[in-house]
């Protein structure tokens, strides 16, 4: 990455937790990003296998601007769902269907952002959890392309 490129990325990056404001005029919302609990870890991780590779080059520091707004440009839909997934805390006793309808809203909120909006959010969720996302996640999601491994599927569980 040259310094150019470096400077560009770091100047989007947002404290590592905290509210992100998206959106302008009435369609602002603020977004607060925190590490994620097991729920949301979960969703998570199983939005993330389609742009896996992406995120894993942002976690080793090999993405730039251009790259991520590339990203959100070519598969924004894996981003909304992941930004969607790492964004919603879970609430106890939450029943299954009032956890999609609130990831439901989550999304459609997140589509009518703007790219560089969800390039914001996307450096804040990488940047609040990277230690986990850079270790465990990330060595469990190798393994499982690696063995071939669809959604939901783990080496013990078919």
């Amino acid at each position: 990455m040259n310094a150019v490129a470096r400077d560009e990325f770091s100047a989007m990056r947002p404290a590592a937790l905290g509210a992100v404001t998206i959106g302008s005029g009435d369609d602002t919302a603020q977004i607060t990003v925190r590490a994620m609990d097991v729920v949301q870890l979960s969703g998570f991780a199983r939005a993330v296998r389609p742009i896996f590779d992406d995120v894993a080059a942002m976690l080793s520091g090999e993405g730039d601007a251009a790259s991520i707004l590339g990203l959100i440009e070519h598969k924004v839909d894996a981003v909304i769902d992941a930004l969607s997934e790492a964004t919603l805390p879970h609430r106890k006793g939450e029943a299954p269907d009032q956890r999609d309808a609130r990831l439901a809203e989550r999304r459609e909120i997140l589509r009518i952002t703007p790219i560089d909006g969800l390039g914001e959010l996307l450096l804040a969720v990488l940047g609040a959890n990277k230690d986990f996302l850079r270790g465990r996640l990330t060595a469990a999601l190798r393994t499982a392309a690696t063995l071939n491994l669809g959604a939901g599927q783990t080496p013990s569980r078919p």
